[in-house]
This record gives structure tokens, sequence and C-alpha cells, in this order.
């Protein structure tokens, strides 16, 4: 199984991205997975994530994320995850909540 990391800074700067201006986000009815992936994409993968969304999810690239603005709760988001799947064809990924890449951005950047 393969292992990629991010650096303190790296996740830092992960963390203070703002890929989207939702007010969702703000009161709590939107949430923000970001797919890290081991490499930079391929331009194409842009356009072929904008063709996946849906009127509940958005998704942007950037460096070797892609961010997904979500409406609602995963289990409804519409988007059609295998057409996804072929567009990324790009292992391996993982995918955490910025929530929680925002509290490892924050204890990392706090250890001496």
């Amino acid at each position: 199984m393969a292992t990629f990391l991010r650096t303190p800074p790296e996740l830092a700067a992960i963390a203070a991205y703002v890929p989207f201006t939702d007010p969702g986000l703000d009161a709590g009815t939107a949430t923000l997975p970001i797919i890290f992936l081991a490499k930079v994409p391929p331009v194409a993968l842009h356009d072929q994530l904008r063709a996946c969304e849906t009127p509940m999810d958005a998704l942007h690239v950037h460096g070797r994320e892609i961010y997904w603005l979500w409406q609602g709760k995963t289990m409804e988001s519409l988007i059609d995850w295998p057409r996804v799947g072929k567009a990324l064809a790009l292992p391996p990924l993982t995918v955490r909540n910025a929530t929680t890449i925002r509290k490892l951005a924050a204890k990392y950047a706090a250890a001496p």
C-alpha cells in the first residue's frame, strides 16, 4: 500500500485555502471534505470533475487536493462516484474533512 504525506506548512496552506464561499459551511448545512492525491492531477481532470457536479455537490482542484463542497448528508450526494472514480484514475488518494485538516494544521503549527 502506498503512503504519501504533507509537511506542516503544506497542511497549513491546505487548511487556509478557501475554494468555496458558501454560507452553508458557516451555518453547518454544508460540508467540505478534501481529497488528497499523491501527485498533481492533469489539467483535464478539472473539466472532468466539473462535469460530475450536481446542484448539491461542487468540486474544485487545487494543487494535489480536490475540495468537495456538499449540501446535505453524504448519503444524499447526487454525484455519480463511479464516474468520478474513472475521471480520477490517479491512485492513491484519501479523504479527510476540512475540520479535521484545520485541527491537524493547528496542532502541528503549535508543535515545537
